[in-house]
């Protein structure tokens, strides 16, 4: 579970035991989380402008262009799409190399993200109160 204003995700056991996993920063507003068909666990991190990538115990860190605010994500093929909020735009994550390419600009700070089942993705603007179609 995430913690909006901690600098740890925290994992809760079956036996009810809360264990931590540390982000690496202060503050990183740990806002959404999505696990890869792989297992890999992925973090927003909307304070830090970056994304977390936990794997086998490891976190790997994809920065994003400061004042991104990433916030939300969903896998769309090889690549997961991010909401960059701060920068009004869809940003596109490379799922192999973890490179990232800024995407087209939304509007008033895109939200959510949804995958309809045609593979169109869907988002809400939080300033502008819509909803919208990529592509």
């Amino acid at each position: 579970m995430s913690q909006i204003n901690g600098d740890a995700l925290l994992q809760v056991g079956r036996d009810g035991k809360v264990s931590a996993i540390a982000l690496g920063v202060s503050k990183p507003r740990a806002i959404g989380l999505l696990q890869a068909s792989d297992g890999a666990l992925w973090v927003a991190e909307f304070g830090a402008d970056r994304l977390a990538r936990i794997a086998g115990g490891q976190v790997t860190q994809v920065p994003f262009p400061t004042g991104s605010k990433p916030q939300s994500m969903v896998i769309s093929g090889d690549h997961l799409l991010v909401t960059a909020s701060g920068a009004n735009r869809i940003d596109s994550v490379d799922l192999a190399s973890g490179r990232v390419t800024s995407g087209p600009g939304t509007g008033q700070w895109p939200d959510h993200l949804a995958l309809a089942p045609d593979g169109k993705a869907w988002f809400t603007e939080y300033y502008g109160g819509r909803v919208a179609r990529l592509g």
